[in-house]
């Protein structure tokens, strides 16, 4: 299915998941994820501002524009996602990780690496070599090309905060969607792969964004400014559902 044709399709569900009074509507994972971000983004806009005299505003404001925009197209997902979700299956619901685990705010990072040191992504390419990957090994191949593109980053920690915080989610749906295709078999319930299929289309998508406002934030990161660095949780793959309770300190 080609981008447009996906989101079209997902935003057309979100709206018809959204029909009705909103309060009495419970929101699916996917939805909680965006709001959550976008209110810790919005308590700490001031902080960065702070921090960077006014500079960091400009990243703040487009990292919180791009999870409003994505608003409804999770709920999409999530309305697609209930079915499985309530007959024992959490798809979308393990593939989040809860924003409370996010580090703590600090206005600087220590020895950050200079600005020359930054050298934008090819979003666009990188996203074809995991949809080529995907093609060529299914999911296992969508994790060997997630983690390869992860190391490639590794060089320069001071930067690429939101390239890797994709390729982590992306890396989280490629690990778990197998999971979920078995315990749905294992019910006697239809494939989820097709869904997991979209939620790792979706993070390739969201691949030129964070591209993007990487390169907005370089400047900032240049001057230790950890703006986008902190305000992520860490993801891994590890699933409290699947794998048993994992020990985290929010």
């Amino acid at each position: 299915m080609r981008a447009h044709s996906l989101i079209a399709t997902l935003t057309a569900l979100a709206l018809l998941a959204g029909a009705g009074d909103a309060a009495a509507r419970t929101r699916g994972a996917f939805e909680r994820h965006l709001r959550d971000a976008i209110r810790l983004n919005q308590s700490r806009l001031p902080l960065y501002s702070s921090a960077s005299q006014g500079a960091s505003e400009d990243v703040s404001r487009k990292l919180i524009a791009s999870e409003r925009l994505a608003l409804p197209v999770a709920m999409g997902v999530d309305r697609i996602a209930r079915w499985w979700q309530e007959r024992g299956v959490p798809i979308v619901e393990e593939d989040f990780v809860d924003l409370k685990f996010a580090p703590e705010f600090e206005p600087a990072s220590a020895n950050p690496q200079p600005l020359s040191s930054y050298k934008r992504q090819d979003a666009s390419e990188m996203a074809s070599r995991l949809r080529k990957a995907q093609r060529a090994g299914g999911f296992e191949g969508v994790c060997r090309a997630a983690r390869a593109e992860l190391a490639r980053l590794e060089a320069t920690p001071s930067y690429h905060p939101m390239v890797r915080h994709v390729l982590d989610s992306t890396l989280r749906s490629a690990h778990l969607a197998p999971k979920h295709e078995a315990l749905a078999r294992s019910k006697g319930l239809p494939s989820t792969a097709w869904l997991s299929r979209r939620l790792i289309g979706l993070n390739l998508l969201a691949l030129i964004g964070a591209a993007e406002l990487d390169e907005r934030a370089a400047p900032l990161h240049a001057r230790g400014i950890p703006i986008l660095h902190r305000d992520v949780p860490p993801i891994g793959t590890h699933s409290d559902f699947y794998d048993g309770p994992a020990t985290r300190n929010p």
